[in-house]
């Protein structure tokens, strides 16, 4: 990701996470504070696992139209290709 989505995340988890602390402990700041590093977690966490689903989705695309990698299938697609078959002929011809 880029741009602000990560810190949109980040901000929305630090105002849930420090909202829910100031109903239970009776410090704004420590609530504030504490909102703060959870929600720097849970982006974090948040990240990863976004990373995971694309990648799982990338690599299954890939593997469906026959190549190893995501990335040799962008190679593929931009010459015009759908199938390792056919980007193979078209490499060695």
């Amino acid at each position: 990701m880029t741009g602000y989505e990560p810190f949109v995340i980040w901000l929305l988890l630090a105002f849930l996470a420090s909202w829910v602390l100031s109903l239970k402990v009776k410090s704004r700041v420590l609530a504030g504070v504490a909102g703060i590093l959870i929600g720097a977690a849970g982006t974090v966490v948040t990240l990863q696992l976004i990373e995971a689903v694309v990648t799982a989705k990338t690599t299954h695309i890939a593997q469906e139209a026959g190549f190893a990698t995501f990335e040799d299938y962008k190679r593929a697609k931009t010459a015009g290709f759908s199938t390792k078959s056919d980007y193979d002929r078209h490499l060695f011809i």
